[in-house]
């Protein structure tokens, strides 16, 4: 091989590394399809832990989300890992922890929540910028999110730290650049592929609330 052919090999490497459509939302794994019956205990932990992976993206902002969220990641898993054949089946293994309740139910409830925030936060944004009305500051977006599904069920003393905590939340640019693995002028792709990811999420969600209310646990 010459010298100019390994050149434009490496000019194509480049090329194609540049040129890249994958995002964070395609490199983490989505949460398992989900009904009424049936949850993959193990598919729901590890796309959770992805969601950890996303709460990273959010600096300083995120630190105390994230050890909430791993915090209740790790006590649900060492239930499952208890007896992993018999705890397949997460809506199962919260049954079985009926009517007097459990780790697993009450780790996975706080666990629900702070999923149900984070999709709050990136759906009032998709929804926002294929409106073409997306806000630089994301405080406001984050609010809300916390106002929907966090705020009821804190006190006084971590509402206030939360409030303080926004000020710390990155703009969107930087933000998207992070979802983007670091490449610009992706915003269009970021949006396509968080779309996907969050209906996974949201169908996890939908069929743990109405199982939450239906057996009176919230």
């Amino acid at each position: 091989m010459s010298l100019v052919e390994d050149v434009r090999q490496d000019e194509d490497f480049v090329e194609v590394a540049t040129d890249s459509t994958d995002t964070i939302f395609l490199q983490i794994p989505l949460f398992p399809v989900a009904n009424e019956e049936y949850i993959c205990t193990a598919g729901f932990l590890e796309a959770s832990r992805g969601i950890v992976i996303l709460i990273d993206l959010f600096g300083t902002f995120g630190l105390p989300m994230k050890r909430d969220v791993q915090g209740n990641i790790d006590k649900l898993a060492q239930v499952y890992n208890e007896n992993v054949p018999a705890n397949s089946n997460l809506i199962d293994l919260l049954k079985s922890e009926l009517p007097q309740g459990g780790v697993a139910i009450e780790s996975l409830l706080w666990l629900r929540r702070g999923l149900h925030f984070f999709y709050e936060f990136f759906e009032l944004l998709r929804t926002d910028f294929e409106n073409s009305k997306v806000k630089e500051d994301l405080k406001e977006y984050i609010r809300k999110a916390y106002d929907i599904h966090l705020r009821r069920h804190h006190g006084w003393f971590l509402q206030q730290t939360f409030r303080g905590l926004c000020t710390l939340a990155p703009k969107h640019h930087c933000l998207v650049r992070e979802l983007a693995l670091g490449k610009i002028n992706m915003e269009a792709v970021v949006y396509k592929s968080m779309k996907e990811f969050m209906s996974h999420l949201n169908n996890n969600l939908t069929v743990l609330v109405n199982f939450y209310k239906t057996h009176n646990l919230e």
